[in-house]
């Protein structure tokens, strides 16, 4: 059973259908204004929705690419140590070995610290771009 996710959004009435998110931007933003003033010419309804999460959990995602960026060779060496404000081979290790546990909690902590990881791992010579980039789209849930 999944869980919905809320959502504030416009609502178009002629259709009944939701669309975009009316609580992006700061609220005295004259461009968020101005934009909020032509949909409500049109009819449109700023509401409170629930919808769907997108099919692929992204704690899972990070999980597998996390599990595939371990197998590389150059981390056999390392022991994986936790250390706050960690930027070493080490607490890269650390980091992975959490995000393939799914011991991160929510889905953004979980793209978060994948993003940091990647990070650590080109800057630190243990892979380069195009392989973090290739993780990313190959990875299969």
């Amino acid at each position: 059973m999944s869980q919905r996710v809320a959502a504030h959004c416009w609502f178009d009435p002629r259709n009944g259908e939701y669309f975009g998110n009316w609580r992006d931007g700061d609220v005295g933003d004259p461009l968020r204004k101005a934009a909020e003033k032509k949909l409500r010419a049109k009819g449109m309804i700023p509401k409170f929705a629930y919808a769907e999460p997108p099919e692929e959990a992204w704690v899972d995602r990070s999980a597998a690419i996390a599990s595939q960026m371990l197998q590389l060779p150059k981390f056999e060496k390392y022991e994986a140590e936790k250390h706050h404000g960690g930027r070493g081979i080490r607490h890269l290790k650390w980091m992975l070995i959490e995000l393939a546990n799914k011991r991160v909690g929510s889905a953004t902590k979980a793209c978060r610290w994948l993003g940091y990881a990647q990070c650590l791992a080109v800057s630190n010579g243990l892979a380069t771009l195009d392989e973090c980039k290739l993780y990313n789209q190959q990875v299969e849930v």
